[in-house]
């Protein structure tokens, strides 16, 4: 994957609204033929007696954030594969990420897979969306990574789980481009705690603090970052859901920028001292969890207690930060399942200019979209409601889908490249609160096709130059050199 993000492919469309429509009536009637025929709603009702004299496609998932369960044959070239839970009390609640390795594939055959036991009644592989594939054969002459990949998918029930919940299965079909691959299949482009490793490798000076220690014995870094006696201190987070790998790329974008060589980053750096932690949960993610530690624990739920090492040690940083200046920005980014485009959860209207200001940054980020939660009961436990009680002036999560743009920015699947360029577009944004501007140009910044205006700096302004040239920043710049990116899972 060296070259991942600068040497991506164009933007791929999600599925037409009539082939989504045409794939689900086609799995449903042949569930229900299988269920007929059983007795009961399985996929596994009928399996074919010439499957055995075929050979078989052999998984795994043994290499760092893995995930698969049981694989059943059904026939020649049709396959079902149980997801597994959060390992722990109350994760069967949480079923979502998946990504297994397949081999002893034949090319130019279809091949159909029936991905079990999710539990979320909603899912956007019923809009269109596809899973991501990666082939090492394909790498190998090409150059090309990972790429949305599978026809005819859909999104159903299937069966009742324990306690009477229902279960659901997505389904899809899949052409594997060489015979004889190595190929991965997951929900979204995996990034690893290897991969986090092997990025911050690339900037040995950057100044690193042990924030905990997770149960698994991983040190959970926080980057020093910018002026150290700011005024003004910003807090980014990521990961706390492991499965959630989106979050990762655009912290990558957020760390490529201000260790970058773009001098527009001193401005930024000038003006404020910020805490970056990219994985909160490295235990999670190196096990291929979906949203929970290894003690089966939502990190987003208990930020405001001491249940676990990695919350005790980010509320200790965030107050620290706090008593040093102005608690400015905290942002703790996330992905989504269910919802299409980059979107905000803010503490009511509180995080609004946060909001503004990063929408005109990028046209990626779906503002009309952001969600104004009152803080209830069961959120007290969020970062961004504990960081808004530690002082936080905008306080937010920030979630981008695991699969797609919102449809007012064209509606294809999000790619690296879009996830990393809003990385550098929240700082800019955290940036022009912090830069009065008096009067905007016209200044446009193009992602892909889609504009969004951007402020201009205040022709009175210290910043003026650096300003101006943020302004006029090339696309290209929103994508990190090729370099420091595995181009292998990490073998536990």
């Amino acid at each position: 994957w060296e070259a991942e993000v600068s040497n991506q492919s164009a933007l791929q469309p999600t599925c037409a609204p009539a082939t989504c429509a045409a794939a689900l009536r086609k799995r449903l009637e042949r569930w229900r033929a299988r269920a007929i025929v059983a007795g009961r709603p399985s996929h596994r009702a009928v399996v074919e007696p010439t499957c055995v004299d075929t050979p078989a496609l052999a998984f795994d998932a043994e290499f760092e954030s893995g995930s698969i369960g049981k694989v059943s044959r059904l026939g020649p070239c049709e396959y079902e594969v149980q997801l597994l839970p959060d390992h722990g009390p109350g994760g069967g609640a949480y079923v979502q990420w998946f990504c297994f390795r397949i081999r002893q594939m034949k090319p130019g055959q279809s091949y159909t897979f029936h991905l079990l036991n999710l539990v979320k009644a909603g899912s956007l592989f019923e809009e269109g969306c596809q899973p991501v594939l990666f082939s090492q054969k394909r790498m190998a002459q090409s150059g090309m990574g990972w790429s949305r990949e599978g026809i005819d998918v859909a999104y159903y029930p299937h069966s009742m789980g324990a306690g009477a919940r229902k279960q659901y299965c997505v389904t899809f079909e899949i052409v594997f481009p060489f015979e004889d691959d190595s190929c991965f299949l997951a929900h979204a482009v995996p990034y690893t705690y290897s991969d986090l490793s092997a990025d911050l490798a690339r900037w040995p000076t950057a100044r690193r603090e042990v924030l905990a220690v997770s149960a698994g014995g991983i040190n959970i870094d926080a980057l020093h970052l910018g002026k150290p006696d700011a005024c003004k201190r910003v807090c980014m987070i990521a990961r706390a859901h492991p499965g959630e790998t989106h979050a990762s790329w655009i912290m990558r974008g957020i760390l490529e920028f201000l260790l970058g060589s773009e001098p527009d980053a001193a401005a930024c750096l000038e003006k404020l001292a910020w805490v970056v932690v990219p994985m909160l949960n490295p235990d999670g993610v190196a096990t291929g969890r979906t949203r929970t530690n290894m003690a089966c624990i939502d990190l987003n739920r208990h930020h405001h207690d001491d249940s676990t090492a990695e919350t005790r040690g980010l509320k200790a940083t965030l107050k620290e930060e706090a008593s040093k200046g102005e608690a400015f920005v905290f942002i703790d980014i996330h992905s989504h399942s269910r919802r299409r485009g980059i979107f905000a959860i803010a503490n009511g209207e509180d995080g609004d200019p946060l909001v503004s200001s990063l929408a005109a940054r990028t046209p990626l980020v779906d503002k009309p979209g952001t969600q104004r939660e009152a803080c209830r009961a069961q959120d007290a436990g969020t970062g961004r409601v504990v960081a808004a009680g530690e002082g936080y002036r905008y306080s937010l999560t920030l979630e981008s889908s695991l699969c797609a743009r919102h449809t007012a920015a064209g509606g294809e699947h999000l790619s690296l490249r879009d996830l990393v360029s809003t990385g550098r577009a929240i700082c800019l944004a955290i940036l022009d609160l912090v830069v009065e501007v008096k009067e905007p140009s016209d200044c446009v910044h193009n992602v892909d096709g889609i504009e969004a205006k951007e402020p201009c700096d205040d022709p009175d302004a210290e910043l003026k130059e650096t300003l101006g040239r943020i302004n006029n920043a090339n696309e290209t710049n929103s994508s990190p050199e090729a370099g420091g990116y595995n181009a292998e899972f990490k073998d536990f």
